[in-house]
């Protein structure tokens, strides 16, 4: 319910921020909210090195993902990309009704791998929603963050990377 509040509140913004500036060319009459899940998802790429490494990894480990986010807007950007040939599951909040950092979608996507929390490792670039996340369901948190962000939080990743390449002396 509030959810969809806030997109109407979102489109509506859009309507008046338009009507008192209006833009050189207008877009055709519809949903603000559908022209951004549709084009959206459009503007991602994937560095093929990360593709690389990835199918690397896939050998030795299982893979899964877990995204906030709607449904119709993630799978496009997974498939997009061509994500979805690497990993066995794709969890996306809106579909399973829960999202990061509730422990329960991490929880869901050790059981749909068969995998125990002390056996598994998490990469998140959100220290709060990923890291802090899946250590709430014992799961290892490592924060992947190319920028050198300090962490100014109380959470304590069980690892830092700034690369894909980092990932890799994990799990030789």
């Amino acid at each position: 319910m509030i959810k969809k509040a806030m997109v109407i509140m979102k489109n509506k913004s859009f309507e008046i921020f338009f009507d008192e500036f209006p833009p050189k060319y207008r877009l055709p009459r519809y949903d603000i909210q559908d022209f951004w899940n549709n084009n959206f998802p459009k503007c991602f790429t994937i560095n093929p090195n990360t593709i690389n490494i990835v199918t690397r990894l896939k050998m030795q480990v299982k893979f899964a993902i877990i995204t906030n986010g709607s449904t119709q807007r993630q799978k496009a950007k997974i498939i997009n990309t061509n994500l979805n040939s690497c990993f066995e599951i794709i969890i996306i909040s809106e579909e399973v009704g829960f999202s990061k950092p509730d422990k329960r979608i991490f929880e869901l996507a050790l059981n749909k791998l068969n995998v125990k929390p002390e056996d598994a490792l998490f990469i998140g670039d959100d220290l709060e929603k990923d890291i802090g996340g899946c250590q709430n369901a014992n799961i290892k948190g490592i924060w992947f963050n190319p920028l050198n962000n300090k962490n100014d939080t109380d959470i304590k990743p069980y690892a830092e990377v700034n690369s894909f390449d980092g990932l890799l002396s994990y799990f030789s």
